[in-house]
């Protein structure tokens, strides 16, 4: 979905690599991609996926998270963020779930898209501050487990900013 020259462009948000991974305001280590600059190609890309239906655009974001980030510690499952089944019916396309099943399959581990549900819709998180966005996710999801034995899980979201929707 890039030119060559906006590809180009990207680099200038790449992530370096003393900062990886970052962490959570309650230290959980978060690894990522790319800045999401203003003006960014791939700020671009994100969007047409996200708000245009473009499922071709969140598949090249999911390869692209891949070679960024590399492969994390070995995981048993991949699990997307949520998103409230009325923001999938305004937007028609969960990229997060695309995230995750090109995470799942790249790792040769499972996809597990039941093991959270948002329990209510909140303000999008972009239209927040960090202390509000910290409170539009509190009690926001839960958690169902059918195993016994812990496993390894890879949480997976398009845009962390704060990591308040990681945490909760």
């Amino acid at each position: 979905p890039l030119c060559l020259s906006c590809f180009r462009l990207m680099e200038s948000c790449r992530i370096p690599a003393r900062e990886l991974p970052g962490r959570t305001a309650e230290g959980r280590p978060v690894l990522a991609a790319s800045y999401y600059r203003s003006g960014s190609p791939l700020r671009a890309v994100h969007r047409a996926a996200k708000y245009r239906q473009s499922e071709g655009c969140a598949q090249w974001l999911a390869r692209y998270m891949i070679r960024r980030v590399g492969l994390p510690h070995p995981v048993d499952a991949c699990v997307p963020v949520p998103s409230h089944p009325a923001r999938l019916m305004d937007r028609g396309l969960d990229i997060v779930q695309i995230l995750a099943q090109c995470w799942a399959e790249r790792l040769n581990s499972e996809l597990h898209t039941d093991l959270l549900t948002r329990s209510r819709l909140g303000s999008p998180q972009d239209a927040l501050d960090r202390t509000d966005r910290l409170a539009n996710v509190r009690s926001v999801f839960s958690a169902k487990t059918s195993s016994s034995q812990p496993l390894r899980l890879l949480l997976i979201d398009d845009v962390v900013t704060t990591g308040a929707t990681l945490d909760a």
